[in-house]
């Protein structure tokens, strides 16, 4: 986190293919890379998107918007702000992932408390932390079958 994408990923020839914008939140816009291989959505900070949304609410990216994205990419110029994993296939390594329920999760990382927030993706947003992760489930109810749905690796700074 905090560092440019790996060179061997900012100069891919699929790089272009792999841009991606999302909203989350109150319309927070959100901008980065959708890789296979690790499954995951890397978020980088400092690209041309957010100041593009802020005038164009809503809107997908322009052709100028991505150009731009992709040159600073390229220049590591753009940070790995967080990684996005919805893949099940990636684990923590306490080996929880996605699609796990709580009673697991709550085995493996029996001090992080499953807490309600605003949303963020989708409603309920319901969050535990441990450190760097952040683990999205399915609802709030505090069910030990209660699934996560998406698992999130940001810096702790």
């Amino acid at each position: 986190m905090g560092s440019p994408l790996p060179a061997k990923r900012a100069q891919n020839a699929a790089l272009a293919t792999q841009y991606t914008t999302a909203y989350y939140g109150d319309g927070q816009p959100l901008e980065g890379f959708t890789f296979e291989d690790p499954p995951v959505f890397a978020v980088v900070s400092g690209g041309p998107f957010r100041a593009f949304a802020n005038e164009h609410p809503g809107q997908p990216p322009s052709a100028k918007v991505k150009s731009r994205a992709l040159d600073a990419t390229r220049a590591s110029k753009l940070s790995t702000q967080m990684l996005v994993v919805t893949d099940p296939q990636l684990k923590t390594t306490l080996g929880i992932g996605v699609g796990e329920d709580a009673a697991a999760f709550s085995r493996a990382y029996p001090q992080a408390a499953l807490t309600p927030i605003p949303a963020l993706w989708e409603e309920p947003s319901c969050v535990a932390q441990s450190d760097t992760l952040w683990f999205f489930f399915d609802r709030c109810d505090h069910d030990p079958r209660a699934r996560i749905i998406r698992i999130v690796v940001r810096d702790t700074k």
